[in-house]
């Protein structure tokens, strides 16, 4: 399962965003974050820091290495 993606939905349905305010506010593409969100991809070194940035969390909890932000 990628964590990721089901971290990366988690976060951005809690703060009621849609795909395209979370690719303006990223710099990620709105394609590229629905294909994280649905298993399509796996998340880039670049996507992933940014989405983190933005959420205040871990690389380490996106990826699911561990459950704390």
């Amino acid at each position: 399962m990628n964590k990721a993606g089901e971290r990366i939905r988690y976060l951005r349905k809690s703060k009621k965003m849609s795909l395209d305010k979370l690719s303006k506010v990223t710099g990620v593409s709105r394609a590229a974050i629905s294909r994280y969100e649905n298993y399509q991809a796996d998340i880039s070194g670049d996507s992933l820091i940014a989405i983190a940035a933005f959420f205040k969390v871990t690389t380490d909890y996106l990826l699911g290495v561990t459950d704390y932000y």
